[in-house]
C-alpha cells in the first residue's frame, strides 16, 4: 500500500500552486537581501566578497580572479551595488574542496540551540496532519501531500522542523530509515522534490546488503522509519517561541487505536497534544496507560474534534463547555489509572478538562470562523504551556521553607537529597570499561544517516528506560511521618524533584553545534559520541575550541563528511538550560566513564542518558544551594548522591 496517495490536481491548480511556491522563495531571498542580513557573521546565512577573502587569507583580487578561472565556483544569490552575495554554505565547501582554510566565522554562531518538541497524538482521521501543516510556511505543500480527507495517510512519524530562519539549502524532506536503501534520501522540499521522494519510498524502499533480508521489499516500520521535513516556521509557529527558540519540531505519529508501537522515538517531547474525540475514550484510556511513565512528568494538552459548525463567539462559546463536560467525563475513565501515589496528583494528562481546545469543522478553501479561533486557542496555549515555568510555585514554596527558622534547614537538605537518590545509580570501578574502545572500533559517525541511526536508536531506547524506572521510584514514594516537616512540603519536595529529572532526562544537550544546511537539530548522535569521550575532551581543552574538539573526536576515531560546520560555543546553553554547560564535568565528577559496560546500549545509558539525569541533580542542588546562600559547589552534592 502507496504511503501516501499523490492527489491528482487539475494542471491549472498545480500551475498556481507551483507559482506561488517560486515567488514565495523570491520574496524571502529579497527580503534577507534588503534587510541586510548578507553576512554571514550576522544572519548565518550570506558572505560577501571581503568576508570570502578574509575567510580564506587571500586578497579581493584573488576572490575575484576565482570567480572567472573556475566553473564550479558558487554562483552570486544577488548582485547589489556593493557586489554580490554568496550562499556561505556553498562557499565553505568549495573552500574544502579546493584545500583553502575555512574559519569559525562561517559557521552560524546560533543561540541555545533549543528546539521545543510538540507531538501530535490521536486515531486515524481526526486531523493531526492538518494540525501540524499550520506550523510551516509552506502549509499548502504539507497539506496537499501529507494531509488526506478520510484515509490514514501517516504510516511513521513525520517529524516536522520548522526554524525562524531555513535557508534554501536548508529546505528538504529526508527518509530515515536503518537497514534501508534510501536511509538518509533527500530532496528539496518543494513539490518536485516530495514527488521525487514518494516515489522513491513508494517504490525503491528495500533492506541494504548488510540485511539478512538484502534486496527484499523493506515495509514501513513505526518504530524505527520516519520522515523528517526541514522548512521555514509560519507565523503561527513564530508567535509560539521564544526570543531563545531557534526552533521547533512537530512530530505527526500514525493513528492510535491503543497502540503505541511507534511513539518510544517521541519519548523527549516538551508538550504531547491528544486530538481526540468522543468515541475513542476508551482507546485513549489504554494508549496513555501504556504510556504513563513517559508522560508523567510531561506537560499535554487535549484537542477534541468535534467537526461541528461554528458561526460566531457564541457558537464557539457552546462548543467550548461541550468539549470540556466531555473532557470531564473522560477524566472519570483515567481516574483508574492513578495509584493514588503523590506524584499522581501532579500528572497533567489525568487532567484533561483544564487544557482542552475544541476544534470546529474547517473549510479546505479558506479559514474559516471555527479555524481563526482554534488557532487563536492553540496559539495561546502552546505560549503557555512551552514557555510558564511549571515548577516556578514549587521553587518558592521550597525556597521559603528552607529559609524558614520553625524547620532545621539541614533535615530539609537531606530529604531533598534522599529524594534524588530514589533513582540508584551502579557503583563505578576504576578500570575502565573495555567497550570505550570496542564502540570507537565501530567507526561511528557524528551524523545520525551516516551512523545508521545506531546511537540515537539506542539514546532513545535508553531513555524510555529511565523515564519507567523513575516513574516507578517515585510513584512508591512515601512522606517521612519521622520528620517535623509538613506533610504538604514533603509532597511538594518529591513532586518538584520528579518533574526537574523527567525533564533533563528528556532534554539531549551537548557542547557542540552542527551548522551544516542539511544537518538535523539537535545533533543527538554527535551529543552521545562526545559523552563517551568527555574526559578526553576536558583533558585536551577541547571543550571551548571548535578546531580541538574536532580534533580529539577524529583521533578517536568518529568520522563525519562535514567536521567544518562543527562549532563550540563560548557559552552553548542559558536562561532554563544554563545547567547543561555543566554536562562533561558532571560526566566525569560522577565517573559515569567509569561505569561498566558490556556493549553499546550500556556504554550509551553510562555516559549520555545517565548524565542528563546527573544533570537534573545538579540543577536541583544548584537551586538549593542558591537558597540557602550556600558557598558549597552543586558538583560536588551530585557526586556524594547515594
Amino acid at each position: 500500500m502507496l504511503l501516501w496517495k499523490v492527489f491528482a490536481f487539475r494542471s491549472e491548480t498545480r500551475y498556481h500552486t507551483r507559482k506561488t511556491y517560486s515567488v514565495y522563495k523570491i520574496n524571502r531571498q529579497i527580503k534577507y537581501v534588503n534587510k541586510r542580513k548578507c553576512v554571514r557573521g550576522m544572519s548565518g546565512q550570506f558572505v560577501g566578497m571581503y568576508e570570502i577573502a578574509k575567510i580564506a587569507n587571500v586578497t579581493n583580487a584573488a576572490v575575484t580572479n576565482w570567480r572567472k578561472r573556475y566553473s564550479d565556483f558558487p554562483k552570486a544569490v544577488a548582485e547589489l551595488k556593493s557586489g554580490p552575495i554568496f550562499n556561505a554554505w556553498e562557499i565553505d565547501l568549495w573552500l574544502d574542496r579546493r584545500g583553502q582554510i575555512t574559519s569559525e566565522s562561517l559557521k552560524t554562531m546560533g543561540g541555545n540551540n533549543v528546539f521545543k518538541k510538540i507531538v501530535l497524538i490521536g486515531r486515524a482521521r481526526l486531523g493531526k496532519s492538518r494540525i501540524a501543516a499550520r506550523f510551516t510556511r509552506y502549509q499548502q505543500l504539507f497539506f496537499k501531500y501529507f494531509v488526506g480527507p478520510g484515509r490514514d495517510f501517516t504510516k511513521v512519524n513525520v517529524r516536522l522542523v520548522v526554524k525562524k530562519n531555513c535557508s534554501d539549502q536548508g529546505n528538504h524532506i529526508r527518509f530515515i530509515s536503518p537497514n534501508s536503501t534510501i536511509n538518509g534520501i533527500q530532496e528539496n522540499f518543494d513539490e518536485d522534490g516530495v514527488i521525487r521522494f514518494l516515489d522513491n519510498i513508494n517504490n525503491h524502499n528495500s533492506y541494504s546488503r548488510n540485511h539478512e533480508k538484502a534486496g527484499e521489499k523493506k515495509e514501513l516500520d513505526p518504530k524505527e522509519d520516519f520522515i523528517e521535513i526541514t522548512t521555514e516556521a509560519s507565523d503561527l509557529a513564530i508567535s509560539i517561541m521564544s526570543d531563545t527558540d531557534e526552533g521547533l519540531i512537530v512530530t505527526d505519529t500514525p493513528g492510535v487505536s491503543g497502540d503505541v508501537e511507534g511513539l518510544q522515538s517521541v519519548s523527549d517531547a516538551d508538550v504531547y497534544i491528544f486530538v481526540m474525540r468522543s468515541d475513542n475514550g476508551s482507546e485513549f484510556t489504554e494508549s496513555i496507560n501504556k504510556m504513563l511513565p513517559v508522560l508523567a512528568g510531561s506537560k499535554t494538552m487535549f484537542i477534541y474534534n468535534m467537526g461541528t459548525s461554528v458561526e460566531d463567539d457564541t457558537d464557539y462559546e457552546s462548543m467550548t463547555q461541550h468539549a470540556q463536560i466531555a473532557m470531564h467525563d473522560f477524566s472519570h475513565d483515567l481516574t483508574k489509572l492513578s495509584s493514588g501515589s503523590i506524584i499522581s496528583t501532579s500528572i497533567e494528562v489525568l487532567n484533561p478538562a483544564a487544557t482542552v481546545i475544541p476544534m470546529g469543522s474547517f473549510n479546505d478553501r479558506r479559514v474559516n470562523f471555527a479555524e481563526q479561533k482554534f488557532n487563536e486557542q492553540l496559539i495561546e496555549s502552546l505560549k503557555k504551556v512551552l514557555h510558564e515555568n511549571p515548577n516556578f510555585l514549587a521553587e518558592q514554596d521550597i525556597a521559603e521553607v528552607l529559609n524558614n527558622p520553625e524547620y532545621s534547614q539541614e533535615e530539609i537538605v537531606e530529604f531533598i537529597k534522599t529524594t534524588l537518590s530514589t533513582y540508584n545509580v551502579a557503583t563505578p570501578v576504576e578500570e575502565h570499561s573495555t567497550y570505550v574502545e570496542t564502540f570507537l572500533l565501530q567507526r561511528h559517525d557524528r551524523v545520525k544517516f551516516n551512523d545508521n541511526l545506531r546511537t540515537l536508536r539506542l539514546v532513545r531506547e535508553n531513555r524510555v528506560e529511565i523515564l519507567k524506572e523513575l516513574f516507578e521510584k517515585f510513584d512508591g514514594l512515601k512522606v517521612n511521618e519521622n520528620l517535623p516537616l509538613p506533610k504538604l512540603i514533603q509532597e511538594v519536595i518529591i513532586q518538584y524533584c520528579y518533574k526537574k529529572l523527567t525533564l533533563a532526562v528528556k532534554f539531549d544537550c551537548g557542547i557542540s553545534r552542527g551548522d551544516h544546511p542539511f544537518e538535523s537539530n539537535p545533533p543527538i548522535t554527535m551529543w552521545a559520541e562526545e559523552a563517551i569521550i568527555a574526559e578526553d575532551l576536558i583533558k585536551s581543552n577541547a571543550t571551548t575550541s571548535s578546531s580541538a574538539f574536532c580534533s580529539v573526536m577524529k583521533a578517536k576515531g568518529y568520522t563525519s563528511n562535514s567536521w567544518n560546520y562543527v562549532r563550540i560555543p563560548k557559552i552553548p546553553y542559558t536562561g532554563e538550560h544554563e545547567y547543561c554547560n555543566k554536562k562533561l564535568e558532571v560526566i566525569v565528577a560522577c565517573r559515569l566513564n567509569k561505569l561498566p559496560s558490556k556493549n553499546s546500549k550500556e556504554l550509551i545509558f553510562n555516559s549520555y542518558n545517565l548524565a542528563l539525569l546527573k544533570l537534573g541533580q545538579y540543577s536541583i542542588c544548584d537551586f538549593v544551594i542558591k537558597s540557602i546562600n550556600s558557598g558549597d559547589d552543586a558538583l560536588d552534592w551530585v557526586k556524594f548522591l547515594k
